[in-house]
């Protein structure tokens, strides 16, 4: 008589079967951390120690970038070292606001800094990529000023004084010349002199 099929396969599985022994020493090398998973823990804890460290450091620098600011006055004063001619002439804001229709903001008349200077007219220039404008005046004295302004920007040029708030503007020293910056209405102001 023929052994039944299901007969069979339970024979031969019973035969091939671990012993307690053998099958709690496989399970004891189951639970064991090899080699390589450690390193790849290890190596996983050490990028998270790394990008931990970035983002702290990254936290502790200032968040004002002087060098910007640097660049700024230094293209204010190459500008008003230039003197490159008018494109309206007008004595007040108002008179020169209708030029500057390609600004996407309107001029403001500074509060700051007020030493009775004498407005002549203004063009277009640019400060670090940013059309602005620039308004060229005589001061009580008659020496040349240009007044800039430009859309500011505080995540990129840090905190500046803002006269409505009773603060003075930033002085920077550039070839010899005063820049003076400060914000008001959005705007960065930067005034160079002679």
């Amino acid at each position: 008589m023929k052994p039944n099929l299901k007969q069979s396969v339970i024979e031969h599985l019973e035969s091939v079967r671990l012993d307690d022994a053998r099958l709690d020493e496989l399970e004891a090398l189951q639970r064991m951390p090899s080699a390589r998973s450690w390193w790849r823990n290890r190596t996983l804890q050490l990028f998270a120690a790394a990008c931990l460290l970035v983002a702290v450091v990254v936290n502790w620098l200032p968040l004002e970038q002087p060098d910007l600011l640097d660049a700024i006055a230094e293209e204010a004063v190459m500008n008003h070292l230039a003197q490159t001619p008018l494109e309206v002439h007008g004595t007040t804001v108002a008179e020169l606001d209708g030029h500057f229709d390609q600004l996407g903001f309107r001029l403001v008349e500074p509060l700051a800094p007020a030493d009775g200077g004498r407005l002549l007219g203004g063009r277009y220039c640019s400060l670090q990529g940013v059309t602005a404008a620039q308004l060229r005046r005589h001061d009580a004295q008659g020496r040349t000023q240009n007044l800039y302004q430009v859309p500011y920007q505080p995540a990129s040029m840090g905190e500046l004084p803002d006269p409505a708030l009773g603060e003075q503007p930033r002085t920077l020293q550039v070839r010899g010349l005063n820049v003076d910056l400060w914000v008001e209405h959005g705007l960065l102001f930067a005034l160079t002199r002679d």
